[in-house]
């Protein structure tokens, strides 16, 4: 009995579905078109527009990479300029240090001199 119970039960679960004429179908799958159209139109504007803005993107990055060449080649021309300036002030200084020594070389060597021909006589 139990067993017979469940098996109705389920025959009573199952509706039965509206008659739906050839007209409806034909209403309702034109709308589906419509719609359908709607949405591929909405997904072609997302297109373009995301197209758009990765060419602002694209062309904003060129701007900037532009700039930071132009202002990485400023700091190089300074850099260049500031080394060509230490170099000449070492090469002066190396100068003057140069012609010190040779003089205190000349002056000890003469005094050298000296003393060997004052020894000699």
């Amino acid at each position: 009995m139990f067993l017979g119970a469940l098996s109705t039960a389920r025959a009573f679960a199952v509706e039965t579905a509206p008659r739906i004429s050839d007209r409806e179908i034909i209403e309702k799958l034109a709308e589906l078109k419509a719609g359908q159209t709607g949405l591929q139109k909405q997904i072609n504007d997302q297109k373009i527009s995301l197209q758009q803005q990765i060419t602002d993107v694209k062309d904003s990055l060129q701007q900037q990479i532009t700039d930071l060449k132009e202002s990485t080649n400023k700091r190089f021309d300074t850099l260049q300029w500031m080394l060509g300036l230490f170099i000449t002030i070492a090469l002066f200084l190396l100068g003057i240090f140069g012609r010190m020594l040779w003089n205190q070389q000349k002056d000890l060597s003469r005094m050298k001199t000296i003393e060997v021909k004052h020894a000699i006589c």
